[in-house]
């Protein structure tokens, strides 16, 4: 296992490394050019050692090249292709192999060293991934279905302005509200101060004044508002990894009721609607919240894809690095690349804290509403990912310049 978290991102990863290793070798031992490289680097070492009437530069350039080469460049082995952290947790809906199928790589020709180096770094932050999520006593949350709460904020706020989409299932609602809320809420009203909070339909308060006839109903309503936002059980999944299996139905269904009424309210209080109406969609203009939640959507649908696509990137450029290394034998730029993938490497380790804060902020809001979910109010679960993107990117930046910046001071 190389440590990618979703079969995408483990799959661009393993087949960098394996075009890097071919293309190391074809360049260094398979072509006239690594000879060609070897002449320039002894020939710039030669100069240096004139320049200074001192071996020690021609020693070093050669100590470089070819351990590089004994090392990292000549040696190969065959791997079996393995999954990713969320294929090992028993995601099945997509594997690495398949992948990597589609891409002409039936069998992994990888250097030993290089895999090495990789698994190490991946070993390391995906045992610090598992720390974090055991503090929050989720275990394997991220690693097992990174994105999940995001995702859900997304659902729950997209619901909330879109209200419910199935007109029948609407009209059902409404239906219920008559037959059965209001003429409850009345009576409830009535013995209640005038400033104390109005509970939703399916407040326990309410619920257990409901007749037998309005208790099914109610409970044949909910489940088919909860299963027409719950697309492939990803909410069901949020409940059973990261709270102990308490249900997050009455927070969604909640949310769809409460957005459904906030868009037509006139629905509810004239009990006008009926499933044979097209539903009015109110249509304002900009609006900086949707805008920030399609960026946010397109970011987590396009994440694995981006994050293998620029590992796959950087694996594929080592070879360069290693002509670079060999030109000028400074071990500095040997030393920046691996900074640069280790700083990259860190990015789910981010991701996970920025996961678990919002989860805490769920909970504590959750908390202090006194029980009540209002999962469409936290919005800081997709700003805290986006958070987590730009630090790790700042970091790779920061390895990659900083010794740059220090030798031009010199």
């Amino acid at each position: 296992m190389t440590g990618g978290v979703t079969p995408v991102d483990n799959a661009f990863e393993l087949m960098g490394l394996h075009q890097c290793s071919a293309l190391m070798r074809y360049v260094f031992v398979e072509t006239f050019a690594g000879k060609v490289i070897f002449l320039l680097g002894f020939l710039l070492a030669l100069t240096r050692v004139l320049k200074g009437a001192d071996l020690k530069a021609l020693i070093v350039y050669c100590a470089v090249f070819f351990c590089c080469l004994i090392l990292v460049v000549i040696p190969t082995q065959r791997l079996t292709v393995s999954g990713s952290t969320m294929e090992e947790l028993g995601y099945t809906k997509l594997k690495t192999e398949d992948i990597l199928k589609k891409a002409g790589i039936a069998q992994l020709q990888v250097s030993p060293v290089l895999m090495f180096i990789d698994q190490g770094i991946s070993a390391l932050v995906n045992g610090s991934v598992s720390v974090v999520d055991r503090l929050n006593d989720h275990q394997d949350g991220f690693l097992k279905n990174p994105f999940l709460t995001a995702k859900l904020s997304l659902l729950t706020r997209e619901s909330f302005r879109a209200g419910i989409a199935d007109r029948v299932l609407k009209e059902k609602t409404i239906h219920f509200y008559q037959d059965h809320y209001f003429p409850v809420l009345r009576g409830w009203v009535e013995t209640r101060l005038d400033n104390e909070f109005i509970p939703w339909a399916g407040d326990e308060s309410i619920k257990s004044l409901y007749s037998a006839e309005g208790t099914a109903a109610w409970e044949k309503l909910e489940i088919a508002l909860y299963d027409s936002i719950n697309g492939d059980g990803m909410i069901d999944d949020l409940s059973r990894d990261y709270y102990d299996g308490v249900s997050l139905k009455d927070g969604v269904v909640r949310t769809l009721i409460a957005g459904d009424i906030a868009r037509e309210p006139a629905a509810y209080i004239d009990l006008s609607f009926s499933g044979q109406q097209k539903s009015v969609r109110q249509t304002g203009g900009f609006s900086l919240n949707e805008m920030i939640d399609g960026v946010s959507r397109v970011f987590l649908a396009g994440f694995p894809l981006l994050y293998g696509f620029v590992l796959w990137s950087l694996w594929v450029s080592f070879p360069v690095v290693l002509v670079f290394l060999f030109l000028s034998a400074d071990i500095r730029i040997l030393a920046n690349f691996f900074q640069c993938l280790g700083g990259l490497k860190l990015l789910p380790l981010f991701l996970t804290v920025a996961d678990r804060i919002s989860l805490l902020a769920f909970d504590i809001h959750t908390l202090w509403s006194a029980g009540t979910v209002y999962i469409w109010d936290i919005r800081m679960i997709v700003w805290l990912v986006v958070l987590g993107m730009v630090l790790s990117v700042l970091i790779v930046w920061k390895l990659m310049f900083i010794r740059t910046g220090r030798a031009v001071k010199t």
